[in-house]
């Protein structure tokens, strides 16, 4: 999870294409030029360990864009592909 908020902080959409299930990984990856990143708070990790096949994180993103603060908070799974953790899809959540 943080791996990939910092390739948005970066604009580093080959990483973030990398790090997405094949199945469920947009065609194109368009990421906001005009956004600067706050901040990252991980809330609660369920799974996700050594062992595990699968996993959930629920994180808030801050970030700021026309002098507007917005926390985009998030409930996203992960899976295990090929030994590595790849995003699944995501949730907002309230």
């Amino acid at each position: 999870m943080r791996s990939r908020y910092a390739a948005h902080v970066r604009l580093d959409a080959a990483y973030l294409s990398t790090t997405w299930q094949v199945a469920n990984r947009p065609a194109l990856i368009e990421l906001d030029t005009d956004v600067e990143w706050l901040g990252l708070e991980v809330h609660r990790c369920e799974r996700g360990q050594a062992l595990d096949a699968d996993g959930i994180v629920e994180f808030t993103a801050t970030y700021e864009r026309a002098g507007k603060t917005v926390e985009m908070r998030e409930i996203s799974r992960f899976t295990r592909d090929a030994g590595r953790w790849v995003y699944v899809d995501g949730i907002r959540a309230l």
